[in-house]
């Protein structure tokens, strides 16, 4: 397993990311014969003392293998803010072996007041 949480100073921009990887890499469940790789990155960025600025971002790949059958789904997730709403951007893609077989996407956003629109 590979596991890194990175800061990223940029001075420039007086803006500050943390980054973090966890890999799981691969690995087998022997009992049902089932191969498994999971991977996630997740990114937290903060700019200037600005609370509008916060955002946060995941992407994560989950494999699983069996003989001559793979399934794979790839997730992206984006959420920022400003002084009225949070917002969500978020994707789903789904594939059997090289084949997209599911796509999906996902655009919200919630009141700060904790209502969803």
């Amino acid at each position: 397993m590979n596991l890194r949480w990175t800061v990223i100073r940029d001075l420039a921009k007086d803006e500050s990311t943390l980054e973090v990887i966890k890999d799981e890499g691969k690995y087998r469940l022997e009992d049902i014969d089932l191969e498994v790789q999971w991977t996630t990155k997740e990114w937290y960025t903060f700019q200037n003392n600005d609370f509008s600025s916060a955002r946060g971002e995941t992407y994560c790949i989950r494999e699983f293998k069996r003989e001559d059958w793979s399934v794979d789904t790839i997730t992206r997730t984006v959420l920022t803010s400003d002084a009225s709403y949070y917002y969500i951007h978020a994707a789903l893609d789904a594939y059997e072996r090289d084949r997209r077989v599911y796509s999906q996407n996902w655009n919200r956003q919630i009141p700060r007041e904790g209502k969803v629109m």
